[in-house]
């Protein structure tokens, strides 16, 4: 079991599984109601998909926690981190310090020695930070703040924060760009596999980082997919 990156999860349920279908229909109409209750437009997901729906494997549920502390070390080090196992990347320090950076922008508070990406809008990679890692949607528009689901119990299947795929395709290739990964390599390409199966110890930060690229390189497939169809992207 793992994370699954889908877009066009409605259509490839209505293809093969009848029940599920019906629960994501309920869990899309919940959706609706927190974007309505957001001010935003509600989200049309479509029934069909040119050229079929589309998934991809994460590096289980740990490749997007590498993912974040890669990004919380390039907002707050200004520099990437070295590989480190699953264990590492979610005990780390410094991402551990951005998510609290995250919590004080959005409380309107700041902390001690706070840096200064605060003083932005939002701060840094705020689609890749503020989303449940097991489920939830990223919507095929601009949204530039992270929508949260606001109902007291959260609903079901929302994962309480709604991102852009558009917002996260800006923040991974941002990512993909500090790690050198070659413009449009295939995210199911051979070497891709191989570096995470036996990360070589030199070359390219992206061969060397190979779970960050193993993962940035799917969701920004995702992204493109998801902006290209109007299909959500769904962590399920």
């Amino acid at each position: 079991m793992g994370l699954n990156i889908v877009v066009g999860y409605l259509a490839e349920q209505l293809e093969y599984d009848e029940e599920g279908a019906s629960w994501h229909r309920e869990v899309l109409g919940d959706l609706n109601l927190v974007l309505t209750e957001a001010g935003e437009p509600p989200h049309h997901e479509p029934e069909e998909i040119p050229g079929g729906s589309q998934s991809w494997e994460s590096y289980g549920y740990s490749g997007l926690h590498h993912v974040r502390r890669l990004a919380a070390w390039l907002a707050i080090n200004r520099r990437l981190p070295h590989p480190c196992s699953y264990e590492k990347a979610t005990d780390d320090a410094v991402l551990a310090r951005f998510y609290r950076l995250h919590d004080a922008h959005l409380r309107g508070g700041r902390e001690n020695g706070v840096l200064n990406f605060l003083k932005r809008r939002n701060p840094p990679f705020s689609h890749l930070i503020l989303h449940s890692d097991a489920e939830g949607f990223y919507l095929p528009r601009a949204v530039p703040d992270v929508i949260f689901d606001r109902h007291s119990p959260q609903r079901d299947g929302i994962g309480g924060m709604v991102g852009s795929a558009k917002e996260l395709l800006t923040e991974c290739r941002e990512l993909a760009h500090a790690l050198s990964i070659p413009s449009g390599i295939d995210p199911e390409g051979e070497e891709i596999y191989k570096n995470v199966e036996a990360p070589p110890t030199d070359g390219e930060p992206w061969q060397r980082l190979s779970i960050e690229t193993f993962v940035i390189t799917r969701l920004i497939a995702a992204c493109e997919k998801s902006l290209e169809t109007g299909a959500a992207i769904v962590f399920s």
